[in-house]
């Protein structure tokens, strides 16, 4: 890059920062749109977990577990055309054993929550089973799935046991591909408009410069009209140095001939050093 001329570095240099910029923008539009996609999922398990303790309070009040199948499999699908693989519902008792679950083979009835996995252990002790407690617990376990854990609690506050709501990443992470899709789609468009936008406005920044190093490189060689016509003229930075090479060029052009090598050499090489 330090040999190129600034007539690519300019639009190379703002079609990078444009392309950038859309990419940090679309990463973080993929991100938040995944946050919000499970944010969605465990406000919804949150929601169930609720009613579903309500509904599993007297079974589990009657240490009965058949009562208590049937709420837990019923949000899960049709019994007959079997669950959901990617989602399961087990229910706790109060010393923290299995009391029942849609998914038993993983899940097996009166095993301890300790032997479930790391993530159904620290839910355990989250929740804790305080009296009166009735905060929803999250957490992701060894697995990448979403556990969410609401208290089930009798009418006075006693702790009876606790539902646990199992979700596979799987779940939303379709919902989250078509967004991410639509994104990068729309971060692409704009892209394709702007890119070739930058690069003509960064060729237009960049004419100035080109124009007054080459009416400088030509100098003795091309008649003065001719290098001042590609001189910029104005109160910039650039404009500047341009009105003192069309200054140098008219005294050039006044000198005799074996005056103007020397001339030229000095007094663009002072104007190069020049503020």
């Amino acid at each position: 890059m330090k040999n190129l001329s600034y007539r690519y570095k300019v639009p190379l240099s703002l079609s990078a920062v444009i392309v950038a910029t859309a990419a940090t923008v679309s990463a973080i539009l993929g991100w938040q749109s995944y946050r919000d996609l499970r944010a969605d999922l465990v406000a919804g398990a949150e929601s169930l977990g609720r009613t579903l303790s309500r509904a599993l309070t007297p079974s589990l009040l009657r240490d009965d577990v058949w009562p208590a199948y049937e709420p837990i499999i019923t949000p899960l699908g049709d019994p007959d055309e079997g669950t959901d693989p990617r989602r399961s519902i087990t229910v706790l008792d109060a010393r923290g054993a299995v009391f029942v679950s849609s998914d038993p083979t993983r899940f097996p009835m009166l095993a301890p929550a300790a032997n479930l996995g790391p993530g159904v252990a620290r839910l355990q002790r989250e929740t804790a089973l305080r009296h009166g407690e009735r905060s929803a617990r999250v957490v992701r376990d060894e697995r990448g799935e979403t556990l969410v854990a609401v208290p089930i609690l009798a009418d006075d506050g006693t702790p009876l046991g606790t539902v646990v709501l199992t979700y596979a990443e799987s779940l939303f992470l379709p919902r989250f591909y078509v967004t991410a899709t639509r994104v990068v789609l729309s971060t692409l468009l704009v892209l394709a408009i702007l890119v070739p936008l930058g690069w003509y406005f960064g060729r237009r920044m960049a004419i100035p410069l080109t124009g007054l190093a080459q009416a400088m490189a030509r100098v003795g060689s091309a008649p003065r009209e001719e290098l001042t016509r590609a001189v910029y003229r104005g109160d910039d930075e650039i404009g500047q140095p341009g009105e003192r090479s069309e200054r140098i060029l008219e005294e050039i052009a006044q000198k005799p001939a074996p005056e103007v090598t020397y001339l030229t050499h000095n007094r663009m090489a002072g104007m190069a050093s020049a503020p």
